[in-house]
């Protein structure tokens, strides 16, 4: 329960500086996506089943601020988290290995959702001129974005879930 409460001020705190900062920094075409990043790392570090709630959040966020379809956003990141999960349950001795790989995988995941919805709406976009000039250089931004929110999420993380020691 209280993953889901602190999961509203964080999404709201990444969307503003992904929008305000983050996109920004371009390479070439692409822009790193922390919402992306933060369900990612949340979906592989949390035991629990909430990270498409994180999802639900995120998506929103981007919705407002975003010039994509309304359900694109919560669609690309509901099945990131649902990514997110299954890799736990395979990969959970090496959780930040499992986060750079969620990452990379989620962002590809993102980037072909959004050209093909596009071209569903009308909009005619170059696969391979995409691929090659905004899901590239993101994935490269994300990669480079994703150790500092790994370290932000593994606070929050363990601030919301202290873990036992035994002696």
């Amino acid at each position: 329960m209280k993953s889901n409460l602190i999961s509203i001020p964080l999404m709201l705190i990444l969307s503003v500086l992904q929008t305000a900062v983050i996109s920004r920094i371009n390479l070439v075409n692409g822009s790193a996506d922390l919402i992306l990043i933060a369900i990612a790392i949340w979906g592989v570090l949390q035991t629990g089943s909430n990270v498409w709630i994180w999802a639900i959040i995120g998506g929103l966020f981007v919705t407002i601020t975003s010039a994509m379809p309304p359900f694109y956003p919560i669609v690309a990141y509901v099945l990131v988290g649902l990514l997110a999960r299954g890799l736990y349950s395979r990969v959970w001795q090496a959780p930040f290995l499992a986060a750079i790989l969620m990452v990379l995988i989620g962002t590809i995941i993102q980037h072909l959702f959004g050209i093909l919805v596009l071209q569903f709406t009308g909009i005619d976009i170059n696969f391979l001129d995409g691929m090659r000039f905004v899901t590239i250089p993101s994935l490269f931004l994300n990669f480079l974005f994703t150790l500092p929110m790994y370290m932000l999420i593994t606070d929050i993380s363990k601030w919301i879930k202290p873990q036992v020691e035994y002696e």
